[in-house]
């Protein structure tokens, strides 16, 4: 009986083992892949800025177009 225990304490650990080596050397590479981004990735230029509109050659909000109203009194 303490044969067969102490082979399945070994067994048991040498799975452990392996399992914990196979995980530990797919996480770091898996981790290095993924988050690596060559140069070709990168412009050196940045983006363009959107253009700047003169507030006054912007359409007016109004309803009325932006002319000028005769107040109505009554």
């Amino acid at each position: 009986m303490g044969h067969r225990y102490r082979v399945a304490i070994l067994v048991a650990s040498l799975a452990v083992v392996l399992v914990a080596a196979g995980c530990r050397e797919t996480s770091t590479t898996g981790m290095y892949d993924a988050d690596y981004r060559g140069p070709e990735t990168h412009s050196s230029l940045p983006p363009p800025e959107p253009p700047r509109t003169d507030p006054k050659n912007s359409p007016s909000r109004r309803r009325d177009g932006g002319r000028t109203r005769i107040p109505v009194h009554g």
